[in-house]
């Protein structure tokens, strides 16, 4: 499956699906490619995500089979999962509706540039967080 429609699925998915584990569960997980048959993820998990590597990979490998039309005839997944520090999301509680972009823009730049607040400070590299490979299939899952 060329990029473009790689990057259209896991936008799709993200914005329909993933944003909630990503607000609420301290978990993101993101399509980086499908061929043969399998999905390859990666997921982020923070100390938040309460369940084992084994146990998330097949929650998150069946959620994007499921959700994706594209993925529905995958038999295989390979999910790296990283440890990751920090949010990875946050909930915006407004009173009312925004009608006014500009202000939206303000806040979406305000968001981007916010930090975690942490105690030694703590810097994100995923370069040293290589992660943890999980390769299952969906046909013992039924």
């Amino acid at each position: 499956m060329d990029n473009q429609t790689i990057k259209k699925i896991s936008d799709f998915y993200i914005r329909n699906v993933d944003k909630y584990y990503r607000m609420c569960s301290g978990l993101s997980s993101d399509l980086d490619d499908y061929r043969d048959q399998t999905i390859f993820l990666t997921i982020r998990i923070s100390a938040k995500w309460p369940k084992s590597n084994r146990t998330t990979a097949i929650q998150m490998a069946r959620s994007w089979k499921a959700f994706n039309p594209e993925l529905a005839d995958a038999r295989r997944y390979q999910v790296t999962i990283k440890k990751f520090v920090g949010p990875t999301g946050g909930i915006f509680k407004q009173e009312k509706p925004i009608d006014n972009s500009q202000v939206i823009d303000s806040l979406r730049e305000l968001i981007g540039q916010s930090k975690v607040n942490t105690d030694p400070p703590v810097k994100q590299d995923d370069s040293l967080n290589t992660g943890i490979i999980l390769k299952g299939s969906f046909k013992h899952l039924n």
